[in-house]
């Protein structure tokens, strides 16, 4: 077996389903610098509640092309502030469509501080702005499915919003 390729170990079938909110900041900061920390002026703390599911929208990774060094090196990242206000108000899981929520060596380091604290990181979420509609704050359910593979520092799984439509 080639040692480059890692292997499925197990699917799991069972969905994880949190309230969610996703913060549009390309709206709230309309020259979002991407270089620029997300800090906690740039969202409404009050909306933060226990036990969600936080998304960001940047923006960033309809912008930039996954698996360059610019993705993975200029993306932008959340303050110190802001990740331990998360943390202190006991979220479940911060979403953001970039590489991650710090970068360089920082990165790995602050997913596992975040886990270690019951707060866990997805990274490189999609459709973003689909999920807005052109909201600035939207409120949603999500449900994930992780996938576990083998030799891996991640874990890869399939994120999917549910969003009520009034008729």
């Amino acid at each position: 077996m080639n040692n480059n390729i890692s292997k499925i170990i197990f699917f799991y079938y069972y969905k994880i389903q949190y309230f969610s909110l996703l913060v549009d900041l390309l709206y709230r900061k309309k020259h979002l610098h991407f270089n620029k920390e997300i800090d906690i002026t740039d969202i409404d703390m009050n909306l933060i509640t226990q036990e969600k599911f936080i998304a960001f929208y940047t923006g960033y990774i309809e912008k930039e092309l996954y698996d360059t060094k610019s993705y993975f090196t200029s993306h932008p990242q959340l303050s110190n502030e802001l990740i331990e206000q998360l943390i202190d108000r006991k979220i479940s899981i911060i979403g953001i469509d970039s590489a991650g929520v710090k970068r360089g060596s920082e990165h790995r380091t602050t997913d596992q501080y975040c886990a270690d604290r019951g707060a866990f990181i997805i990274e490189n979420l999609c459709n973003l702005d689909k999920v807005l509609n052109q909201k600035k704050v939207r409120e949603f359910t999500v449900n994930t499915y992780p996938l576990n593979f083998e030799d891996m520092t991640g874990l890869p799984c399939r994120v999917i919003a549910e969003i009520l439509y009034a008729i």
